[in-house]
C-alpha cells in the first residue's frame, strides 16, 4: 500500500529490507563502494521516495544531489546500479498488487 495509498507505516521496514537487498546486489555484481559513503542506503531511500513521489525524483540531477555527487558521476557509474535497486522495490510492489488482486477475487 506504500506505493498506491501513501501508507508509510512500513517505511522503516521497507528501507531496511531494500538496503539489505541492495548490499546483496552490490556483492553479487562486484560494485566498489567508496569507503565512508552510504550510497547503497541513499539509493534505497531514493527508490522509496521515487515510488511515493515519482515526479520529484524522475531526474538524475535530483538523485545525484541527494547522493552528494554531480550528475555526470551519477549517470556514468550509479544510474544503472540505482535502477537495479529500484527494480527490486518495483518487483515487491507488483507482488503486493497481485496479492491484493488475488484476495479481492476470493471475496464472496
Amino acid at each position: 500500500m506504500y506505493k498506491w495509498a501513501g501508507d508509510q507505516s512500513q517505511h522503516d521496514f521497507l528501507m531496511y529490507r531494500l538496503w539489505i537487498a541492495s548490499a546483496d546486489i552490490a556483492a553479487d555484481n562486484g560494485w566498489r563502494i567508496p569507503k565512508g559513503q552510504e550510497y547503497l542506503r541513499k539509493m534505497s531511500e531514493i527508490a522509496l521516495l521515487e515510488v511515493r513521489d515519482p515526479g520529484k525524483w524522475r531526474e538524475d540531477k535530483a538523485k545525484a544531489k541527494y547522493m552528494g555527487m554531480d550528475k555526470s558521476t551519477f549517470y556514468k557509474t550509479w544510474r544503472k546500479r540505482y535502477e537495479s535497486i529500484y527494480q527490486v522495490l518495483d518487483g515487491w510492489a507488483q507482488e503486493g498488487y497481485r496479492y491484493v488482486q488475488r484476495k479481492n477475487t476470493e471475496l464472496p
